[in-house]
């Protein structure tokens, strides 16, 4: 293998070539540039929660879906934005979803901790507003209209669900 480098022979000497001082000068003021701007934003650690949020709500919500046509039977999600969780249950309306203990008789079961499916926003994270549907046996939303959930914080994001489908976006 062979390098190709930069090189010039006077008289009996060559001579290596390098990054002049102007160009050293202008590499210098870019990485400072870049850094300045870029670094800020690997340290906000809200950013990252609120992206990981959205993700883990996008799981839930393709969970429950698969859930009702794997079981056949109807999964409600609700979500209420004051306390800032989502959940899974079998019902229409389950008060026990807040508690934290994660039990409840009509709850749908996280197959990764076998505790009930439900999650928390984490702070500075939270849901736009509340709201509560269902995914049928045929893994579509009663009734069928699309659903938007807003989730504010980090930059938020929109997660979609087509009413016809169930397909979560």
């Amino acid at each position: 293998m062979v390098l190709v480098t930069r090189s010039k022979r006077v008289g009996d000497r060559w001579l290596k070539r390098g990054f002049t001082l102007v160009e050293l000068i202008l590499v210098l003021i870019l990485v400072g540039i870049m850094s300045a701007i870029a670094l800020p934003r690997f340290f906000d650690r809200a950013d990252y929660d609120a992206l990981g949020f959205v993700d883990q709500t996008r799981s839930l919500l393709r969970f429950a879906q698969k859930t009702a046509i794997a079981h056949r039977r109807d999964v409600w999600v609700q979500i209420d934005q004051a306390s800032g969780y989502v959940c899974l249950t079998y019902v229409a309306t389950d008060a026990n979803c807040t508690n934290a203990s994660g039990t409840s008789s009509n709850a749908v079961i996280d197959p990764l901790d076998t505790k009930w499916y439900r999650r928390v926003a984490p702070a500075g994270v939270s849901f736009a507003a509340s709201t509560s549907f269902r995914f049928t046996a045929l893994g579509r939303i009663n009734p069928v209209t699309n659903v938007s959930i807003v989730i504010n914080g980090g930059g938020g994001a929109t997660i979609a669900i087509d009413g016809e489908t169930g397909y979560v976006r």
